[in-house]
């Protein structure tokens, strides 16, 4: 009974120890796999983080790229436009010189160069709207003539513009001496502001010196781009100061 008791203790320890055994097994082989897991998912996150970064690398160079692009389309559009309004701008100088190369050597200079400019003009700088215009007037009191070649008039001012193909300082006393009788051959002016111009395709400076101290305005191209009044500040300066005195 006693051997008999003994040899089933024996047994039990020895199942107890191999299950020991096996149960230290399980908790090895569940940390390697745990250990492998972790390892696992820290590759997978290293891999994630690395993925990102090459495609937020790409999507910035990507970006960095089309801005490049759009910089240098919009730099090459910008110069293509400026290119082509540098061309036109050359196009007019070279239309509006040859044309007035041609208008004085046929004598329309009035109705080819000055006249289809001179009422947007006038309302730029007078800030007044033409309600009556008229080229190569002539009106004959008693004995007596007067021509206009540009008549343009307002509610308040009579714009009497005379063109010279090649102006000439007299031009200037006489260009006077005709707006003081203007009103007399054309009534429709009486009781307006008679303003006098002489106009030209070019005007060189000491006629526009000389009209500055007569008080005359002056209009001619600006070289040869847009009919301009070339002495309107020094006019309005010039009787702003005879106004003060």
């Amino acid at each position: 009974m006693q051997m008999l008791l003994e040899s089933r203790v024996d047994r039990l320890e020895v199942a107890m120890a191999e299950l020991i055994e096996l149960c230290r097994e399980l908790k090895i082989e569940a940390a390697e796999r745990a250990r492998r897991q972790e390892e696992s998912d820290r590759k997978y996150k290293e891999d994630k983080a690395e993925s990102d970064r090459k495609d937020k690398e790409e999507r910035v160079e990507r970006d960095r790229r089309m801005a490049e692009s759009d910089r240098k389309y919009k730099e090459e559009q910008a110069e293509r436009h400026r290119q082509y309004e540098e061309d036109m701008r050359k196009l007019r100088r070279d239309f509006n010189q040859q044309m007035g190369h041609l208008a004085n050597k046929m004598g329309t200079i009035v109705e080819d160069i000055i006249a289809p400019g001179s009422q947007p003009l006038i309302k730029q700088y007078f800030n007044c709207d033409p309600i009556a215009f008229s080229l190569r007037t002539k009106r004959i009191n008693e004995a007596q003539n007067c021509e206009v070649d540009i008549l343009i008039i307002s509610n308040d001012k009579a714009f009497m513009i005379e063109v010279k193909s090649k102006p000439k300082e007299e031009d200037i006393d006489e260009i006077l001496t005709k707006s003081e009788i203007l009103t007399s051959f054309f009534p429709e002016c009486a009781g307006k502001q008679v303003v006098p111009i002489l106009a030209s395709i070019v005007i060189g400076d000491n006629i526009v010196n000389r009209a500055n101290k007569k008080g005359l305005y002056v209009v001619a191209y600006r070289q040869w781009e847009y009919l301009d009044i070339l002495n309107f500040d020094e006019i309005n300066t010039k009787r702003d100061n005879s106004a003060t005195n």
